[in-house]
């Protein structure tokens, strides 16, 4: 359910983008889902060495708020974004503001231990 209330929060473009990639998964779409449930992400998101950034749209109802900061913290995340007012596909829908905090996010390098948490807009 909260799949299909996602897209009231999306460029209409991600629609019709969902549906063809939904329709040309066919049968696979049922076992790919259940699999994407099923993935207990959270087990290893601590072990991540990397600097992270995570992004997530404001209006985001497939990934919560609350389980966006949870999984900052499981990373100790070096940036944190969310973009106001935009749903799961910012890549689509915000690709401008997704393209400078990543550009920032690469060009600042690795920040400091204990700066995880520096939020930017809200919902």
């Amino acid at each position: 359910m909260r799949l299909l209330l996602s897209g009231l929060f999306e460029h209409p473009a991600v629609f019709w983008l969902m549906l063809r990639d939904y329709v040309r998964m066919n049968v696979a779409l049922g076992p790919e889902l259940r699999g994407m449930m099923a993935d207990a992400i959270e087990t290893r998101l601590p072990g991540l060495t990397q600097p992270v950034m995570l992004v997530r749209g404001g209006r985001d109802l497939l990934v919560p708020a609350k389980w966006f900061l949870r999984a900052a913290r499981l990373t100790d995340a070096a940036q944190v974004v969310q973009i106001p007012g935009r749903g799961h596909a910012v890549h689509i829908s915000a690709a401008e503001r997704l393209v400078q905090a990543l550009r920032s996010f690469l060009l600042e390098g690795k920040l400091p231990s204990g700066t995880a948490g520096k939020l930017s807009g809200g919902n």
